[in-house]
């Protein structure tokens, strides 16, 4: 049987319900954050490829869970106002509740494996997280504030540091926190801890 979760996913970019559902991105793919839970005066959060992420609360949405949030549904009710919306047709026979459950039961397998398998490293893990979410707010600020105004202007030392950076870091919190599995950040801790020690440490000074 077709999981329409799993198909909405596949099929419905979620830049594309973002625009739908009335949050339009800036400059790098930053929007608002949809939660609504914190202040929000610059857009704290982006659009990858598969998901919203939120740099400040942490969060992350897809194409159902932004339905969910800014809609007020519950999963099945949100997966059913993106078939309708989008004429996908994935609802003709599926008793309501039926595929919400089996979602649910599904998350809070992995949340329950996910736990057995990271132990102690979870405290890293949060930790690195928060430090490169912050990492990557400073460098959106300093390539912002440090543009050099005119083609003659010497290029600020925090400019430069946000163009260099900017990209690699945030392809490496994709990989680790957004869409990656524990391996990932495995593999994260390994090549980049000292790294990500030494910016933690930097963003104390700088706070």
């Amino acid at each position: 049987m077709t999981d329409p979760f799993r198909e909405i996913r596949e099929h419905v970019p979620i830049a594309d319900a973002a625009e739908r559902y009335g949050l339009h991105a800036g400059r790098g793919g930053m929007i608002r954050c949809p939660g609504g839970t914190h202040e929000d005066r610059h857009p704290s959060a982006k659009i990858y490829p598969t998901r919203i992420h939120c740099f400040t609360c942490g969060r992350s949405w897809d194409a159902v869970d932004l339905v969910e949030e800014l809609f007020n549904r519950t999963p099945i009710e949100a997966a059913r106002k993106i078939d309708r919306d989008y004429g996908l047709n994935l609802f003709p026979d599926t008793p309501p509740g039926e595929e919400e459950r089996r979602r649910a039961a599904r998350e809070r397998a992995e949340r329950d494996a996910g736990r057995g398998r990271i132990g102690d490293f979870e405290v890293w893990a949060v930790r690195a997280s928060s430090t490169i979410a912050a990492y990557l707010r400073l460098l959106e600020q300093w390539k912002r504030e440090h543009a050099p105004k005119t083609p003659d202007e010497a290029i600020h030392p925090l400019f430069a540091e946000a163009c260099h950076n900017i990209d690699k870091w945030d392809h490496l919190y994709l990989q680790a926190f957004v869409d990656g599995e524990f391996e990932d950040r495995i593999q994260l801790y390994k090549e980049h801890r000292r790294r990500i020690e030494a910016i933690a440490k930097r963003i104390e000074t700088i706070g």
